[in-house]
């Protein structure tokens, strides 16, 4: 009886990179509506290397070297030291992320997991039950493209003890337009002052809002820069 054929030199895909885009609210893994673009790290020209989405729901990119080449040695996935990448997720509901670096950790060189943070963009329906806040950013007369939205909860609604919560944020879209989704630690009825910074080339401005939970709460008025 024949031996069974074995390749004596197989070929391995390693995971370069898994790109994980997850909703910066909920952190939910956004697996669909998504495209991972790698990118060149000089000119940052579109390469022709392919993401391609696993059962988890992440966009692996890998490359194919022989067993008997080590890990992380010279022309295997490894080697390389910067991943700059491109996530295109309008489609899903979501800002681009344009321009990301993932730079692999020597000391731990097969954890190649890179988190994505989405922001949704305010075409979105809010969940019901989700506290969120609307409203238009102007500028000069024109709509505040892309203007960053951060949102400063009060002291005095934290525990004892929290410390300050980070910022909830967000940008505006093309029409000047967002819409922020929020937790806040109470269900009161009565509304929650809350501060909202806004900035955009180089000028910022703040402006409060009295925000009541589990609701979709706005500016009445476009917010001039």
């Amino acid at each position: 009886m024949a031996a069974p054929f074995f390749d004596n030199d197989p070929i391995i895909d390693d995971v370069c990179v898994a790109v994980a885009p997850v909703d910066v609210f909920d952190a939910a893994l956004v697996s669909s509506g998504i495209r991972v673009i790698l990118l060149d790290n000089t000119s940052f020209e579109e390469l022709p290397d392919r993401f391609v989405r696993n059962r988890s729901g992440m966009w692996v990119l890998t490359r194919r070297r022989p067993a008997g080449v080590p890990f992380g040695a010279p022309d295997s996935p490894g080697a390389r030291e910067l991943y700059t990448i491109r996530v295109l997720a309008k489609e899903a509901g979501y800002f681009d992320q344009d321009r990301l670096s993932f730079v692999p950790d020597p000391a731990r060189p097969r954890e190649r997991r890179f988190d994505v943070f989405l922001q949704r963009r305010p075409h979105r329906v809010p969940e019901p039950g989700v506290t969120s806040v609307a409203g238009v950013l102007m500028k000069d007369g024109a709509p505040g493209v892309f203007a960053r939205v951060r949102a400063r909860l009060p002291a005095s609604i934290l525990p004892p003890g929290a410390g300050a919560l980070r910022p909830f944020e967000t940008q505006t879209d093309e029409r000047g337009a967002f819409s922020l989704p929020l937790r806040l630690p109470t269900q009161s009825t009565v509304g929650v002052r809350v501060t909202f910074d806004f900035s955009l080339g180089g000028q910022s401005l703040s402006r409060t809002l009295d925000v009541r939970a589990g609701s979709l709460n706005a500016f009445e008025l476009p917010i001039e820069l």
